[in-house]
């Protein structure tokens, strides 16, 4: 039954009133006991709107939760218990199917414009250019998959609305940092508190010879991406060093020759690590 406790906001009363449709006010459901019906007379009960959530990995009692309208991430946290011990939330991974979509028309479109561009070139100025490394790079970000990821500060979990379908997955605290691409040995490496990025790239066997030191990415445990543009003096001033965080994934890309080559590498590469770094909080959870 309806509950005398709703308001204004809930229950609306449309009546037909000298040729007119009125909406009379209803503050209370006690009213309806001496309001007369008329002919024509229409009721409107506004719906709860729930919110169907996951929570799965480190935290107490994961699960599917029903949660109300206006609840935030952190409520969702909470229910579950909160986290475990092992829970690393700088790595909590949230994702919602809107930010889904909207990744996933963003990649398409990057995919087919980028496709045209690469035939208008070859139309227009008879180019030489080998384009076979770029297509393999739209191809990876097209099999990379779409994730629906929505980067947050954990320290601001309450102010984060959780939408029907949300899916949280929080990883336990790593002891790896990942690298890939043009190095001798991609893979995880032990975190080491307060070392460079060459102290890991040394530790995986050091560069290819077709590394491009100035384009390298990093992405944090939190989804965010970075570009890293790597000479000597990293090397020797570690204050210049972008900050290495257990869980990151540096991303050490092949040199491509053209403007557009390199544009395009930053779009595609920024869409592969995004979803690298879902999967590896994934399987973090899923090891054990």
């Amino acid at each position: 039954g309806l509950s005398a406790k709703a308001d204004q906001s809930n229950i609306k009363l449309d009546r037909i009133l000298d040729g007119k449709i009125v909406r009379l006010p209803i503050s209370n459901i006690r009213q309806f006991d001496n309001i007369e019906a008329y002919d024509g007379d229409r009721i409107f009960i506004r719906a709860y709107s729930f919110r169907s959530v996951d929570i799965s990995g480190a935290v107490i009692n994961p699960g599917l939760y029903l949660m109300n309208e206006g609840d935030s991430l952190l409520d969702v946290i909470e229910k579950s218990g909160g986290f475990l011990k092992s829970a690393y939330p700088f790595g909590l991974v949230y994702e919602n199917i809107e930010t889904k979509r909207i990744n996933m028309e963003a990649a398409n479109k990057l995919y087919d414009e980028s496709v045209k561009n690469i035939s208008k070139l070859l139309q227009d100025n008879g180019s030489t250019t080998d384009f076979t490394p770029i297509f393999k790079l739209l191809n990876d970000t097209k099999e990379a998959g779409i994730s629906g990821r929505v980067i947050v500060d954990i320290k601001n979990a309450s102010l984060q609305l959780i939408r029907d379908g949300d899916t949280i997955v929080v990883p336990e605290s790593p002891i790896h940092i990942y690298l890939y691409g043009a190095i001798s040995s991609n893979g995880a490496a032990s975190f080491v508190e307060g070392e460079s990025i060459d102290y890991y790239i040394q530790k995986q066997g050091g560069y290819s010879e077709n590394a491009d030191l100035k384009s390298m990415y990093i992405l944090h445990a939190n989804g965010e991406t970075s570009k890293i543009n790597i000479n000597k003096s990293i090397f020797t001033s570690q204050s210049k060093a972008p900050e290495i965080y257990p869980g990151s994934v540096i991303f050490i890309p092949e040199k491509l020759n053209s403007g557009y080559s390199s544009m395009l590498r930053a779009q595609s590469y920024a869409t592969i690590l995004a979803n690298l770094g879902v999967s590896l909080a994934s399987i973090s959870v899923l090891k054990d």
